[in-house]
């Protein structure tokens, strides 16, 4: 499983010339308090001060593919603490595992969830629900309707020729048949407007796809958002709906 954690930097100019990034990059970090780890390394002042958090290995990135980076993190984090009686059991977003083959071409989601209840199946089995996971940052125009419905068409097309289940046992060692699809936007508007395309549309397996906005999935200072009924479906918006309800 992904590992993620918050790191604190002392101020924001010291993060932009660890960067080199715009005030406006470095302000949006230091409000959120994250970045990956992976970026990181800790190194000790000559004077035996506290440690000093550097960033090594980044790569220049425009402020948007930033922020959408940071918010898929944010998002794990949520996910990755669920309500009582629910477990995490697959949370990935290394691309090579996660891949996914279509008849166009291979694509990667932003990240994978798989979660387990108490209850059980017609087998005698704790009920198991898996999501691909999609974080929509862009502009509005820029991430338009029509590229929204392609990743949609990408889902249908890898669930209809049937590679799922082999995909799934493989890559995580479990079994299913079916999953479902998770898109967060920056705002309420934007996740009710993709549901509603949606719902006219015809369009086969509507209901694998949910929308939340960000504030939705962040939710209060407990950071519940995430499981609570934070979820538009296409089949019956604005009815909200939680993960829950899957398992």
């Amino acid at each position: 499983m992904d590992t993620f954690e918050r790191l604190h930097f002392v101020s924001t100019s010291q993060l932009m010339r660890i960067l080199n990034c715009p005030r406006r990059t470095a302000n949006y970090i230091t409000k959120t308090h994250l970045i990956e780890p992976r970026f990181v390394r800790r190194i000790s002042t000559p004077r035996g001060e506290d440690d000093v958090l550097t960033l090594t290995r980044f790569k220049e990135k425009s402020y948007f593919t930033l922020a959408h980076d940071l918010e898929v993190s944010w998002q794990m984090i949520f996910s990755s603490e669920p309500p009582a009686g629910v477990k995490v059991i697959a949370l990935s977003r290394d691309p090579e595992r996660i891949e996914i083959r279509t008849s166009k071409r291979p694509y990667t989601p932003d990240y994978f969830l798989g979660l387990e209840g108490e209850n059980l199946d017609e087998h005698g089995r704790k009920k198991t629900c898996f999501y691909f996971c999609e974080v929509t940052k862009a502009r509005p125009g820029t991430h338009g309707t029509r590229d929204l419905i392609e990743k949609c068409e990408r889902y249908n097309d890898f669930f209809e020729t049937g590679q799922f289940p082999d995909w799934l046992k493989k890559r995580f060692g479990y079994e299913k048949r079916d999953f479902r699809v998770l898109f967060s936007f920056p705002t309420t508007e934007r996740a009710l407007n993709f549901v509603a395309d949606l719902a006219q549309r015809d369009f086969p397996k509507k209901g694998k796809f949910f929308a939340a906005s960000e504030s939705g999935i962040r939710g209060g200072k407990d950071f519940v958002g995430f499981y609570d009924r934070t979820w538009y479906s296409p089949k019956d918006h604005p009815t909200l709906h939680t993960l829950l309800e899957h398992i």
